[in-house]
């Protein structure tokens, strides 16, 4: 499969500690603006990503989660 742009949401806890504490993404597959995501957490060191509307899985490709986001997606359930 094909490289795809992603782009991903950082959901930040408060301007105090900085910390990620969810993703969203613009989910190419079902289409959802701003779906939410199976990560509660900062991706650095992450490889996969899951949408929580449409259970499709994205490997990292690129080298950030955040900044300018390749992928390939590994798992689609129909």
């Amino acid at each position: 499969m094909d490289e795809i742009s992603l782009e991903v949401y950082p959901e930040i806890c408060c301007d105090l500690c900085n910390d990620v504490i969810h993703n969203h993404i613009d989910c190419p597959v079902c289409n959802q603006k701003y779906a939410p995501t199976e990560s509660y957490f900062d991706l650095t060191y992450d490889d996969e990503l899951t949408c929580s509307n449409c259970k499709t899985v994205f490997e990292r490709v690129s080298e950030n989660w955040y900044y300018d986001c390749k992928v390939k997606i590994k798992l689609t359930i129909p």
